[in-house]
């Protein structure tokens, strides 16, 4: 079974298939702005002092759901688990389906940021060598061009050089 949890933790709803998530301080992503927009609607929001609407469950997103539970009178730690989903449930938030798929494993937050940083970081890696050839041959046209097939350059600086000397010295002896 495949599941996602964005605090490591997970919540198997009985008699369903798959695991819901866990949101606390720390989880990103959707179902994070979710919650927020619940909270925000539930007067937990931005406006009186908690949850911002960002997709970042930080202190205020938690300070705003440890009000929402304690109006609710249930357990207050700032944890949306099932007790939490469950009240929520009661005003119309709709918890986030249990996760299904093939892949045997839970992915924590940390390891779906990893993957994605290495996706990143292989891009960027393949858009830097592209870049370094593209700069290899430009170099290598422009020398073309300035030293006209001759690598060292010696015959044009030379001629650059006599022409520079005899005005130099025409001009000391009149």
């Amino acid at each position: 079974m495949f599941t996602i949890t964005y605090s490591g933790e997970e919540w198997k709803p009985p008699g369903a298939q798959g695991q819901v998530p866990i949101l606390r301080r720390g989880s990103q992503g959707p179902e994070v702005t979710r919650w927020q927009t619940f909270l925000t609607e539930q007067k937990f929001g931005e406006a009186e002092g908690f949850s911002p609407i960002d997709g970042i469950f930080g202190i205020l997103t938690e300070d705003g759901t440890k009000g929402f539970q304690e109006r609710e009178k249930i357990k207050v730690d700032g944890i949306v688990g099932p007790e939490t989903f469950g009240a929520a449930s009661k005003f119309g938030y709709v918890p986030p389906p249990p996760v299904k798929g093939g892949g045997g494993g839970v992915v924590t937050p940390e390891q779906a940021q990893q993957a994605s940083g290495d996706a990143i970081v292989d891009a960027a890696g393949d858009a830097i060598n592209d870049a370094a050839d593209a700069v290899a041959d430009t170099a290598a046209a422009v020398a073309e061009a300035f030293l006209g097939g001759n690598e060292n350059g010696d015959a044009d600086a030379g001629e650059a050089g006599g022409e520079g000397a005899g005005a130099a010295g025409g001009g000391g002896q009149g």
